[in-house]
């Protein structure tokens, strides 16, 4: 598995496409719950870890989501303050 994995759940905005979509009743711009998922890995795993969300990931409906990859430049501990340690410790 992967140990640096974070799931927030929230909503979001879209196109009220879907046919369970519904204005919010807490936040007035948003029409959709979603899952937001942010992973730390190797660039070698990132392929697969792609693979895997997508195939088990889609409902076959429009909205299931964006993949965003980006590179980690920093990391910071914020109970030690200590600089561009390994994010595996």
């Amino acid at each position: 598995g992967y140990e640096n994995l974070t799931i927030f759940v929230g909503e979001g905005t879209g196109s009220f496409l879907r046919k369970d979509s519904f204005p919010s009743l807490k936040f007035y711009i948003t029409n959709s719950e979603v899952a937001k998922i942010e992973l730390v890995c190797d660039a070698g795993n990132v392929d697969k870890i792609i693979k895997i969300i997508c195939k088990h990931g889609h409902t076959h409906e429009n909205g299931d989501g964006i993949i965003y990859v980006s590179a980690i430049e920093r990391l910071v501990k914020v109970k030690t303050g200590s600089d561009n340690c390994n994010y595996e410790q």
